[in-house]
């Protein structure tokens, strides 16, 4: 077995001359070795971190701004900014007392133009709400409207209609449908709010000429008047007379429905 060692010598000016001392490649000692490589290693780091560098510089030239992304619309937000400069009106579904005052406070908070729903408690605070001059679309007159009870209805009363007009309150009369087929029921619903107190002219005007006001929509539709659309309804007694009879419908003055004798 042969055993490869590297030539050794002493070193005479050592304090220690009789250990001796490897020499590797030409008369370099280990140490002197290891000075040298670590010296290369450090020059090597340092180049790299300048090339690094100058890549960076490079690449930040090239590169060109890139424009802003435009922020993302935000359609409930923008329906409440025109609630708040009043280009729309709110309407607010409030049943209970406290949803209804709740809803009358925020009016006077932010100062917008408020429209009440629903509002099957409204006859308890009746003048809270005439003293605000805030309308009111009442509905349903009768809880059989509703398919599944609520919690809401729990104090409903068929008088509310009756009880707020009597406080000159701007009333209408709505069915609470979940679409329009549920209109057929609205003179019923008139009908029903009279026989609970409400005067016939009143309930009568809550179907038609108020509600338009309230909806905004009074210079179009609503009553019989010069330069409104002529979408008439021709009956043969009082609209909320249960034996009334639609002898004749008008759409934009064009006759779409009349009665024959036998019908």
């Amino acid at each position: 077995m042969s055993v490869m060692i590297p030539d050794t010598t002493f070193d005479f000016n050592s304090p220690f001359p009789c250990i001796p001392v490897c020499v590797w490649n030409g008369g370099k000692t280990i140490n002197e070795m290891y000075k040298q490589k670590l010296a290369e290693y450090k020059k090597k780091k340092a180049e790299q971190k300048k090339q690094q560098k100058d890549d960076e510089q490079e690449k930040g030239k090239k590169e060109k701004p890139k424009r802003p992304a435009k922020s993302k619309r935000n359609p409930t937000y923008e329906i409440l900014a025109k609630v708040l400069r009043e280009e729309i009106t709110l309407q607010i579904e409030a049943h209970r007392v406290d949803d209804i005052l709740n809803a009358l406070r925020l009016a006077d908070e932010f100062d917008f133009t408020l429209i009440l729903d629903k509002c099957t408690e409204g006859y308890m605070i009746a003048d809270e709400i005439a003293r605000r001059k805030v309308p009111v679309i009442v509905g349903p007159v009768s809880a059989s409207f509703v398919d599944m009870p609520k919690l809401e209805y729990r104090n409903h009363d068929m008088r509310n209609a009756a009880i707020l007009s009597k406080e000159d309150i701007k009333l209408a009369l709505g069915v609470s449908g979940r679409d329009g087929a549920s209109s057929k029921f609205i003179v019923l619903t008139a009908a029903m709010a009279v026989a609970n107190g409400a005067g016939k002219n009143i309930a009568l005007r809550a179907i038609t000429l108020t509600l338009a006001e309230i909806l905004g929509v009074a210079d179009r539709i609503g009553s019989l008047e010069v330069g409104k659309d002529a979408d008439i309804v021709i009956l043969s007694g009082h609209p909320l007379d249960t034996f009334t009879k639609v002898e004749m419908v008008l759409i934009e003055g064009k006759t779409v429905y009349e009665r024959k004798g036998t019908q």
